[in-house]
Order: structure tokens, then sequence, then C-alpha cells
């Protein structure tokens, strides 16, 4: 079966998202189509740079655009993809003029899309008719769907021909304009999606042109069983604050925590034990949260001290024998290629870095706390520059609720400890059947890297991720207020 019928299953609301390959770098496509995948994106539509555009708008026409001068063509994009089924088991759809394909050779074009594992195509110039008289039979015999556009001036008996003549989906324009995004949709869009909705057609509708934030998204899918982003996507691609994010530093190190738990042996035992197991989730965590899933991690360990002594309770005083390693230096690379140095350690008294530190190809950012998640976000943008200060106290999730500081080192005078929204979260998730944010998926992913750490430490050698996950998606407003009182 197609996967793009796979996807159509059941009663859920796909998303699929549109980005020219080649854009904003020539090999940026699979790490793009990796990082939509992780991100729970249903279907992706990779747009074939064409020379005369015609049906698309400024964005997408700029992308393209300079995708053909990074040197993106049909050869280079299909020796981007010959092993993407490797990692990928989305839905994936070409989306390009018919000039480009027939200057490749139709059938070889087709034969090359079966080898590598596209699903179907979209091609705007392509008129039904030549389609279904001269090319279905070539398409069928290559298992790939061929989809069709229809707007609001398409006439009812052409949009039951072409119901007659598809699968996979119908490509339902929201206007007959080029593609751009839109802020909203108005009355006539309405009307048009009630229009088709009452058609009653065969083959499942799926929304593209001017879809851009959650209204456009919601509006195009009350009628219909899906909705493409393109323009919006490509804006966030070339908007990135601090674009490309390439390395990073992150670090937790303190004394360890025999000076305040007065049991504090199990934490130094030979297996399980170490700042890894201590604070790595917090981290590690935060990281997938910013970056998405990790891909391998090569990591050594160091034992501070032989012996140490509990400071508090009954047992003060008393000296336990250390038998695991209480620094670990990891450097984790991720599979959008971010590299992240990791310090977690049980060996230092005090210390001046900041917790996490990002690095983009155009500025840099430091992040929160993740273990008391209060303070700022800092970014700088020019070499030199001041750091421009984004406090979190105004945010829905960053409102100071702890005023206490911690002793240990460099972390926040204030605190928002907003640990029990998650929990809040998960029980809503049940309650209207869906996947919760910090589900099984993303914990199984923090540990196989907890574990890889340790491997990767004990061996010597490097070690891949074995469980992956998708990135979280982020809380919108709506979520947090139906779980926050």
């Amino acid at each position: 079966m197609n996967r793009i019928d796979l996807a159509f299953r059941g009663d859920q609301k796909l998303l699929s998202i549109y980005f020219s390959a080649g854009h904003p770098n020539l090999d940026d496509t699979v790490t793009i189509i990796k990082a939509l995948q992780f991100s729970g994106v249903d279907m992706i539509e990779i747009g074939l740079p064409f020379s005369d555009p015609l049906a698309d708008g400024p964005t997408i026409q700029k992308s393209s655009t300079k995708a053909l001068r990074n040197g993106m063509r049909t050869e280079k994009l299909f020796q981007q993809l010959e092993n993407i089924r490797n990692e990928i088991d989305i839905p994936l759809v070409l989306m390009g003029y018919f000039n480009p394909m027939m200057q490749y050779g139709i059938e070889r074009f087709c034969q090359k899309c079966e080898s590598i594992g596209i699903d179907g195509l979209i091609i705007p110039d392509l008129p039904v008719e030549i389609y279904h008289e001269k090319y279905k039979s070539l398409f069928d015999q290559y298992g790939l769907y061929n989809m069709f556009l229809i707007t609001p001036q398409t006439p009812e008996d052409r949009i039951r021909y072409i119901d007659d003549v598809s699968n996979g989906f119908i490509y339902m324009v929201s206007s007959a304009s080029v593609t751009g995004a839109k802020s909203e949709f108005g009355e006539t869009q309405a009307k048009y999606f009630n229009r088709i909705a009452n058609m009653k057609l065969k083959t499942p509708q799926v929304v593209g042109f001017g879809i851009s934030n959650s209204a456009t998204y919601q509006a195009a899918t009350k009628y219909s069983r899906g909705a493409i982003i393109g323009s919006a996507f490509i804006k966030f691609l070339d908007k990135k604050v601090i674009g490309k994010v390439i390395f990073g530093n992150a670090i937790f190190a303190y004394p360890g925590i025999q000076s305040y738990h007065p049991n504090p042996e199990s934490w130094f035992a030979k297996k399980g034990g170490g700042p890894v197991v201590d604070m790595g989730p917090y981290y590690l965590t935060a990281l997938v949260n910013l970056l998405g899933p990790a891909k391998e991690v090569l990591s050594q360990s160091e034992k501070g001290k032989e012996k140490r002594v509990i400071g508090i309770g009954p047992k003060k005083g008393k000296k336990f024998k250390v038998m695991c390693p209480t620094t670990y230096f990891s450097t984790i690379k991720f599979l959008n290629g971010t590299v992240i140095r990791l310090t977690l350690s049980f060996d230092v008294i005090s210390h001046l870095r900041n917790h996490i530190e990002l690095y983009g190809d155009k500025g840099s950012m430091i992040v929160p706390d993740p273990n008391m998640f209060g303070g700022s976000v800092l970014i700088s943008k020019k070499l030199g520059s001041t750091w421009k200060n984004f406090k979190t106290n105004k945010m829905t999730l960053g409102k100071i609720n702890i005023k206490s500081q911690s002793s240990r080192a460099n972390e926040s005078p204030t605190n928002a400890n907003y640990r029990g929204v998650g929990l809040s979260e998960m029980i809503k998730a049940i309650q209207t059947k869906k996947i919760h944010k910090c589900n099984g998926d993303l914990s199984l992913h923090v540990l196989s890297i907890i574990d890889s750490i340790h491997k990767s430490a004990r061996k010597r050698k490097k070690q891949k991720i074995s469980y992956l996950c998708k990135r979280p998606t982020i809380f919108t407003k709506q979520e947090i207020k139906s779980i926050i009182r």
C-alpha cells in the first residue's frame, strides 16, 4: 500500500510541509526531512526548483532561485535522497513542473522515484486529461500517485473528473492567487471549503496556499483532511533567530549530593550512579526539545575522589567509597547536525559557565537553567555586541514562582518551577485520546542517550543512539490555558 494511503487512515488531520530542495543550503535537503519527521509532520512535499515557477509566490520563487544558484538539479536531488528510506517512513511527495521531468526522461524519472521511495508527484502544469491519456499507466507501473490541484474557480464537472482520475489526495488551492502565507481566511474561502466538502468526493482533500498559523490551519482542516504549509515554513528557515545551530555547550557541575543528602551512597554506586543519572535527564530532555533527537555520542569519564563524607543526618561524618566516575565529558551529535559538548560533574566547587549555550551561523543564544527553569534567554547576533535579554518572567510558563536561590553554582536567583505541567498535560492527553508531549518515546530516547554516554566512556568508543523519538511539539497558548487554571 502507498504510504499516502496509510497516512489518511483514521480521522486525524494531517500536516504536510513544503520546502524547496537545496534551500537554504544545497546539502540541507536530508537534514530538513529528518527534522520534519522527528517533529511530528505527517507528510513532506519536496519542491524541485524551476526557473519559471508560474504558480509560486515570491517566497517560494526566491527559495527556488536560491536553490538553483546553490546547484540544485534533478540528478542532485535524487543523489541526496538515495538512502532516505533508511531513516524516513512518512510519505514523500515531489512537487515540480513538467519541463525538468521531460528533460530527465519521464520513465527514467518515474523509475528513479520508485527506487528511492518517493510516494507521489504534484505537477501543477500537467493537465489532468494529458496525464490520464498518456502517463497514468506509467505512473501506476512505478507505484506513483499523481495529485491534482483544484481552485475556487474550478467547475464542478472538472472537479468530479479529477476525483475519478485521482489517487492519494486532491490538492485544494485556497485561492486563485499564487502561493503565500496569510494570517487568516475570509468568508469566501470558508464558503469554498464548505462547498467542496458537500460534494462528498471519494478522494481526500488537503488545503494548500495561505496556511501560516494555527488559525488558518484550523480553518482549512475544518472541512478537509489536512493542510500544507509552504511559504511560512520557508520564511521560518530563512529567519531563524541565530540561524542554523552548529555547535553548543552545556554544563551541570557542583561538588555532589553528599553535603545535603542523608543517604548519598547510591549516587556513587558502581552501576547506576554518577552525575549522568542525577542531572542528565534534565539537560538531555531540554536539548532534545531544542534540537530534536540525538544520533550518536562520544564520552570520557573521570573519578574526582576515592572517598566522600556524608555532611548531614544521622550518618554525618561517615566516609564512604566512590565506586563510579563522577565527571563525564560527552560530545553529542544530533540528527539535525548540531554538535553539543556536555559536561556533567560531581567534582566542581564553583563555575561561571552558562548552563546551555547554542552557537548558530547568525548568532549565539544562552538558554535558562533546565533544572530550576528561571532566568532569561540571551541572544547576541554581532561580534562584540551586548547580549539582548529576553526575560521569561512574562511568559506563561516562565513567571517566577520560587523566590529562594539555590546554593548550586550559577543557578538562577529566581526560579519558575512548572514540573506539574507535564503531569497535567498527560492527564489531558489521556482524556482527549492524544499523545502527550513527555511520552514514552521521549523518555526512552533520553534513557538511550544516558546509556550510550555510560557505554562510550566505558568502552572509549563512539556509540550510536539506539532508540529515537520525535521532537516534542511546542505548547500552544490554547493548550496551556486548558491545563493551567
